[in-house]
């Protein structure tokens, strides 16, 4: 069943590709056209759209086990630059909004509820201001032209994938699955995305008197800086701590037990496309697709559309000094977040103790990202009670990765403590808005300590093997003991 539904996939797949070809010439209308005009004409005819929700896009992005860093001052300045280019396009009524990622890297991210994610590595490793400037038209222009928030995408969100699992056993049919895919596959051809994100981007920082050769450094160090890896936990590193402190289900906030299932029906727009591009990825990956973004043809692509579209264009290079390297914060979390890990793993853990030490002062003393790492070390050098409060620390924090649950959950998983076990996988689902990739995980504990009835479980199975990307439909099968009705 699961091949022939793969099939469909991939035969919808080949067939969408005209068409994506076609939604691409028709927003351009011409092979050359300045992408700010037709995006302007585009949005003054959506101007009721629907408000924007940037913080629904930090809890997707904590789930997906990446961490955001709370730097007041140095938000409220990135988003000052973000509404100087937003200025460039009244017609666009949504409001964005910027934070500040952990990883070290040079990658923005944008995530279709509207939150744009510049991270530590991007800030530490700029030259000029600018160059922000143009990561964020770059991440802005994303949305202008709903690389990830197309209307079939938010249709869906709403109607479609809601009545998955009704029990007719139709999953292709009752989700329209070949207007779907014919749509989202838009997505196959990343390159294609990027590459008009870099050209609406320079237009806006053209109209907004940026120098719009900054879009073109942006690249080339994307491709530069792409090798340094962010911390991750390691899960099988990191052994019990001898701590007899136990949190407790007060500790978790504990909703009512009949809200244990909530009504699955309701996604977030981020969390439905990540389901698209699952989808999407996968199809691609089996069809041999792949996007590779060349900087050079990128940059290449970059100059050709201005030259063609501002052929009178007479800019005098005009770039600012950055500063972000100033701001201890900054430092601080590129050195935690380039090295630590590393030199845990090697058992250098004086090193580790130093870098650790700052990570946790000041300003980032209440940080989940950092406070999790510590206990990490901690724990490595046998030290319980001190792992067991920077633990606590990270728990508290109102901006907790994914892995600070997931982490908790098998401690208590392997305590057999079912009541804990049960609430914390009722604040996951709430905390997080209803994850679908946690659906297999959630099945585990639903059944594994009846906390819900055998029917409720099913329903959930159902949707799990529906929704999920297709290398977790075995998870699915596993988490529900082979009970799904598919």
């Amino acid at each position: 069943m699961i091949k022939k539904i793969l099939l469909i996939i991939h035969i919808l797949l080949i067939t969408g590709c005209a068409s994506v070809q076609n939604s691409v010439k028709q927003l351009a209308g011409a092979e050359s056209v300045r992408y700010l005009d037709s995006v302007k004409g585009t949005h003054t005819a959506r101007n009721n759209a629907t408000p924007l929700n940037p913080e629904l896009s930090v809890k997707q992005w904590l789930y997906q086990d990446k961490a955001i860093v709370r730097l007041p001052t140095l938000e409220s300045a990135l988003n000052k630059r973000l509404e100087r280019l937003l200025t460039q396009i009244p017609e666009y009524t949504l409001k964005p909004r910027v934070y500040i990622s952990t990883q070290p890297n040079f990658e923005a991210h944008t995530l279709p509820d509207g939150g744009i994610f510049i991270p530590i590595g991007a800030l530490y490793q700029v030259e000029y201001e600018e160059e922000i400037d143009a990561l964020l038209a770059h991440e802005l222009a994303h949305l202008l032209l709903g690389h990830q928030a197309s209307d079939t995408v938010q249709q869906v969100s709403k109607n479609l994938l809601g009545k998955a699992g009704a029990g007719d056993g139709k999953f292709f049919e009752s989700i329209g699955a070949s207007q779907l895919i014919d749509n989202i596959a838009f997505n196959l051809w990343n390159e294609q995305e990027e590459s008009e994100a870099d050209q609406l981007g320079a237009e806006l920082l053209i109209s907004a008197g940026i120098d719009y050769s900054a879009m073109s450094m942006v690249v080339k160090k994307i491709a530069a800086y792409k090798e340094i890896i962010p911390n991750k936990h390691t899960e099988k590193e990191n052994k019990p701590s001898e701590s007899k402190r136990q949190f407790s289900t007060k500790d978790l906030n504990e909703a009512p037990k009949d809200s244990l299932i909530v009504d699955d029906s309701k996604y977030t727009l981020t969390e439905i496309t990540r389901i698209s591009n699952s989808w999407i990825s996968a199809g691609a990956k089996t069809l041999g697709i792949q996007s590779h973004g060349f900087s050079e043809e990128r940059i290449t692509a970059i100059e050709e559309h201005i030259q063609s579209n501002f052929p009178a264009l007479s800019m005098a290079p005009a770039f600012t000094d950055a500063k972000y390297k100033q701001v201890a914060e900054v430092e601080t979390l590129f050195d935690f977040g380039s090295k630590f890990t590393t030199l845990v793993k090697n058992g250098d853990f004086n090193q580790a103790n130093q870098i650790g030490k700052k990570a946790i002062s000041g300003r980032l003393s209440d940080s989940a990202y950092t406070r999790f790492y510590l206990y990490q070390l901690r724990i490595r050098q046998g030290n319980a009670n001190a792992a067991e409060y920077n633990l606590n620390k990270a728990w508290k924090s109102p901006d907790k990765p994914m892995y600070v649950y997931q982490y908790l959950l098998k401690q208590f998983d392997d305590n057999k403590d079912k009541d804990t076990v049960l609430a914390l996988v009722n604040t996951i689902v709430k905390e997080f808005d209803n994850p679908t990739s946690f659906l297999p995980d959630r099945i585990h504990y639903l059944s594994k300590y009846k906390g819900a009835s055998e029917n409720a479980i099913n329903l959930l199975s159902y949707k799990c093997v529906g929704l999920m990307e297709t290398t977790e439909v075995e998870r699915c099968a596993k988490a529900a003991d082979g009970k799904l009705y598919l």
